[in-house]
Parts: structure tokens; C-alpha cells; sequence
């Protein structure tokens, strides 16, 4: 640890500017270093863990493999510059799991080999995924067709589509998105329903109205289409 004794004002300046979590081990896979985001992530004081395994922040079950992981960086350092890992577990103090990201840096400093490791809590974000995927299976169960479009590009391309409209149209999710809705048109743009949307989506207001739209094998059907923004 005598390599960050030496450095250590400089590069705690250093990681607590960055967002990140940042802690560095030595080839014992000893804690070197750590700032302060990655110390209150585990939730530790700022120098409570130095000098401690590595071992300490990871889960028990998941110590073994976890140990065999970062081992393999150490061999490949002079050619694996940065490696991911996928989201593994890590402890905090109070003895808690918490899912993370680690992104690997080894290096090479005073001929001793070094790992940088970035920390990310994804906590949230799986939190959030799992909200989605349970909202877009929500959307996909519905027998109303659903369509979403990018109102920030030109064109409105749809960027979403659930099963029902693809049954409702006959065409496909591959044959809607990216497209505006008015392929389902096919000309017939004289609708005062049409026309009524077009300015409410202009002025990003709600609206409901009945157009005459056309099936992918021709056959046309009046389509009671309601509009609702989405913002932010």
C-alpha cells in the first residue's frame, strides 16, 4: 500500500471529483484506496476499509467467484485495458445485498499491478426497468391498440406498438415503427377527424376523433383514435 501512502493527497483530490464509486486493490486483493462515494455506497466510513480484502464488500455466496474474477484481470492487464463485469451483488456494512456494476481498470504503478475498479449502484435502475417491462406488458394485454410516437422528430416516427394494433392493422412491429401513423391513411388525408388531429397534435393537446384508415390486405375500417401527450 506503500504506492498510495506516498500519493494518497493526490488521489483522493482526484476520485472525489468524479460521480463514480472508485476503490483500488493491490494483487492481494486488498483495498489501497477508496473515495468517499464508493465508501458511503458500502457504507462505510471514508478510511474504514482500508487495508481490508476486497472480500469484505461481496456477498458470501458469491465470494469464490467474485475472488476468481477480478484474479483473471490481473493476468490480462497489459492487454485488457478496461473490462465490465455484469451486474454482480456487493455488501454493505450493515450486511445488506445491493445489485452493482464494476467497470476494471488494472494498471501498473512502481512494479506493482493494480486494479481501478468503478462502481455503480443499480439499484434503481433495475428498480425502474422492472416497472417498465411490468407497464409494457400491461400495454401488450390491452385489446385497444396502442401506438407510441417521438414527437421530437420529424415525421412523429412510432417508437412502440403493442399486440393488439398489430392485429387490428395486420401489419407487423418490423412494418410500423419508425413510421408515421398516416401510412394507415393511404391518402384518404381529407378526414376532418385527420385534420382535427393533426393540429392537436401540433399543439400537444388531447383529442378524440374517428378516421378512416386501411387494413395491410386493403380493407378499410373507421378507427376511433384518442391522442394523449406525453411530456418529459
Amino acid at each position: 500500500m506503500h504506492v498510495f501512502e506516498k500519493n494518497t493527497n493526490i488521489f483522493h483530490l482526484l476520485s472525489e471529483a468524479v460521480s463514480e464509486g472508485i476503490l483500488v486493490v493491490n494483487e492481494e486483493q486488498k483495498i489501497v484506496s477508496i473515495n468517499g462515494k464508493a465508501a458511503t455506497l458500502f457504507g462505510y466510513s471514508n478510511n474504514e476499509l482500508i487495508g481490508h480484502s476486497l472480500s469484505v464488500l461481496v456477498p458470501e455466496e458469491y465470494k469464490r467467484q467474485h475472488k476468481a474474477h477480478v484474479k483473471k484481470y490481473y493476468h490480462q492487464g497489459k492487454s485488457a485495458k478496461k473490462a465490465i463485469s455484469d451486474c454482480i451483488m456487493g455488501r454493505k456494512k450493515s450486511g445488506v445485498s445491493f445489485p452493482l456494476e464494476l467497470s476494471f481498470h488494472p494498471f501498473r504503478i512502481y512494479q506493482k499491478d493494480y486494479v481501478l475498479a468503478l462502481i455503480h449502484d443499480q439499484s434503481e435502475s433495475l428498480e425502474m426497468a422492472q416497472i417498465l417491462n411490468l407497464k409494457e406488458n400491461a400495454l401488450d394485454a390491452t385489446l385497444n391498440g396502442i401506438t407510441i410516437t417521438d414527437a421530437s422528430k420529424k415525421g412523429h416516427p412510432i417508437v412502440y406498438v403493442n399486440n393488439a394494433f398489430e392485429k387490428l392493422t395486420g401489419y407487423n412491429e418490423a412494418e410500423i415503427l419508425d413510421r408515421n401513423c398516416s401510412f394507415l391513411q393511404k391518402g384518404s388525408f381529407k378526414d376532418k377527424g385527420y385534420r382535427i388531429m393533426l393540429k392537436s397534435m401540433a399543439l400537444g393537446k388531447k383529442c378524440q376523433v374517428q378516421v378512416k384508415n386501411f387494413k395491410k390486405n386493403g380493407d378499410m375500417f373507421w378507427n376511433e383514435v384518442s391522442i394523449n401527450p406525453i411530456k418529459d
